[in-house]
């Protein structure tokens, strides 16, 4: 039994619910080949903090399976292709498009890939669930036509946020603890937070 098998049930149980929900979705706006399958492309960041995504997606999928949650004779199929690692989610995005005829994209991880891979299933007329990804400029739907984003929150709204909060009690500091990724953040927090005082 693999050491990860604890962290792949609780990543489980988060996902789950994230599939349960679209699966009426997908079955209605994806297309399906005669195989009757969906065909999930996953496009996953090389991050040791979500090695094990591709995983708990497979696994996901087959509970749906054997809880008969899917229709009979639908199956779903789960193709991992690396992104954010010089624009290679595009490449693969394309190649999973034409080649593999994806019927739903999960990701990429970073907000420069979901940007034109964002416009591209648009073009397609496929969805595309971004999972990771939180740039204010997702949010044009006219634009982004086909995308559902599950990501918690863009930079630029959660340093509206934060500010707000800091305000509302009136607090001079705040401590932050972050890894590298929330550099923008704090980017526009200390941005927000002088154009307040001014």
């Amino acid at each position: 039994m693999p050491q990860f098998l604890g962290e792949m049930k609780g990543a489980h149980f988060r996902i789950l619910p994230l599939l349960l929900s679209l699966k009426c979705s997908l079955i209605v706006f994806c297309q399906q080949t005669t195989e009757n399958a969906i065909k999930i492309a996953h496009l996953q960041p090389n991050n040791p903090n979500i090695i094990h995504e591709p995983l708990v997606l497979k696994m996901c999928a087959n509970d749906l399976k054997e809880r008969n949650l899917l229709p009979e004779g639908l199956n779903l199929q789960v193709y991992t292709m690396e992104s954010c690692n010089r624009f290679s989610g595009v490449e693969h995005a394309a190649y999973l498009h034409y080649l593999r005829n994806a019927s739903v994209y999960f990701g990429p991880g970073c907000n420069n890939e979901m940007l034109i891979i964002g416009r591209l299933v648009s073009r397609w007329n496929v969805p595309i669930v971004a999972h990771l990804s939180g740039d204010d400029a997702l949010a044009d739907r006219n634009v982004f036509d086909t995308l559902g984003s599950v990501a918690l929150t863009s930079a630029t709204e959660m340093a509206r946020a934060t500010i707000t909060f800091l305000h509302l009690y009136g607090w001079k500091q705040a401590l932050y603890l972050y890894g590298t990724i929330f550099s923008n953040f704090l980017f526009l927090c200390g941005r927000l937070a002088s154009s307040a005082q001014a």
